[in-house]
């Protein structure tokens, strides 16, 4: 019983810290893209 709270507790820690990391990465993109974009409005 306390094998598996603790099994799923560290799933659950491991997926949200997936999540966190898919979100900074989105993030990441979307700022690159924006500075690219300003960059070219800017050269222009």
């Amino acid at each position: 019983m306390m094998l598996r709270l603790i099994s799923s507790l560290a799933s659950g820690v491991s997926a949200s810290a997936t999540a966190r990391w898919h979100i900074k990465r989105n993030c990441l993109r979307k700022l690159l893209e924006y500075t690219r974009r300003v960059a070219h409005t800017i050269k222009r």
